[in-house]
């Protein structure tokens, strides 16, 4: 309850609860369909751009089975770095590091309430949801 009034205040926006834990669930399986691609057999991860690659048949068949798919194919997830943390808790680059109140660590970055109230307001600007 506190994260929903927390978001709201922060945001203007009024969800209710229900409504951020739906966001929450879209942005979670958005982010395991473009996982999934990066892992999939012929494609490759293009980490300069940071998009999954593959030839336009491979393209083609992955979409007919994986509709949502489509939307990665010329551009990358938003905030990939973040949600990787987030749902698998897989930091490569040591960016990333929770909060925990007085026995935090310091990091060039923290997960907090506010980042990712900052990710479900992107994704609605950017229609992610």
């Amino acid at each position: 309850n506190n994260i929903h009034n927390v978001f709201n205040t922060k945001t203007g926006l009024f969800y209710e609860k229900q409504q951020l834990q739906n966001c929450f669930a879209v942005i979670k399986k958005n982010y395991q369909v473009f996982e999934h691609l990066k892992y999939h057999s012929g494609f490759e991860w293009d980490s300069v751009n940071e998009v999954p690659k593959a030839s336009p048949d491979a393209w083609q068949k992955y979409i007919s089975m994986f509709p949502r798919a489509r939307e990665y194919q010329h551009k990358p997830i938003p905030f990939r770095e973040e949600l990787e943390f987030i749902f698998s808790g897989h930091d490569p680059k040591g960016k990333f590091t929770i909060s925990t109140g007085e026995n935090s660590v310091t990091s060039s970055s923290c997960i907090t309430l506010d980042s990712i109230i900052e990710t479900i307001t992107e994704s609605k600007k950017r229609k992610f949801l």
